[in-house]
Order: structure tokens, then C-alpha cells, then sequence
């Protein structure tokens, strides 16, 4: 077993669960109160969607490489965890002028460095 990709596993579930039952709330529903017109509601919440199902599906695929040998599924995880993390490090720095105000790139960079290990490890 890899302990460190189930380690990963859950954090990913938990960001999951924060993301569709407390982000919803914060996020989704004031963006769809604001005036938007339709169709760029109508995206703004596809994407948001998106993101619930990307973000369960990188729970469940950690999950299945903590037992399995799946090295292509792994590094295709690690590189969206990576590419995430670096989103919300690029734009806290240049939209936001600080790391904190949108900390969602620990929440990826923390999995991707034990799915990092768990590779080295095997």
C-alpha cells in the first residue's frame, strides 16, 4: 500500500467536500446572484461543477493508486495537482498581492508532494 497517495486520497476528498458544501454557499451563490448575464452564469457555474467532479475523481484515483500500481494515473493526478497549485500561487501573487486571501493552492500542493514521495518511494 501507499500510504502516502491515501494520505493524498484524503485530503483530496476533503477538499471535495469543502469545495460542494461550504464553497457552494460562499462562492457559487453569490456569483449567481451577481449580474452576470445568462450565459456567463450559465459557464461560471459549469466550471464550478467541473471542478466538483475533477476534484472527487482525483479523491477516487489517489485512492485506487494507494493500492494498485497505476504510475501513468498517478502522474496524471500529480500534474493537475501541480498545474492547480500554480494557478492560485500565480494569481494570489499578481491579482491578489498576497499568498493567503486564496490559500486553495495548499490544499494541491500539499497532495502533489505526497504523491511525489509516494512515487520516489516505490
Amino acid at each position: 500500500m501507499n500510504r502516502y497517495n491515501l494520505i493524498a486520497a484524503v485530503i483530496m476528498g476533503a477538499t471535495a467536500a469543502i469545495h460542494i458544501f461550504a464553497g457552494t454557499a460562499d462562492v457559487l451563490v453569490p456569483m449567481q446572484a451577481g449580474n452576470l448575464d445568462l450565459l456567463t452564469a450559465t459557464v461560471m457555474e459549469a466550471c464550478w461543477h467541473f471542478v466538483s467532479l475533477m476534484l472527487i475523481l482525483f479523491a477516487l484515483g489517489l485512492g485506487w493508486t494507494s493500492r494498485h500500481e497505476a504510475p501513468a494515473l498517478a502522474a496524471l493526478i500529480l500534474a493537475a495537482l501541480i498545474g492547480t497549485a500554480a494557478i492560485f500561487l500565480w494569481l494570489g501573487v499578481t491579482r491578489l498581492g498576497s499568498l493567503w486571501l486564496a490559500p486553495q493552492w495548499v490544499l494541491f500542493l500539499v497532495p502533489a508532494l505526497l504523491v511525489g514521495i509516494g512515487a520516489a518511494r516505490r
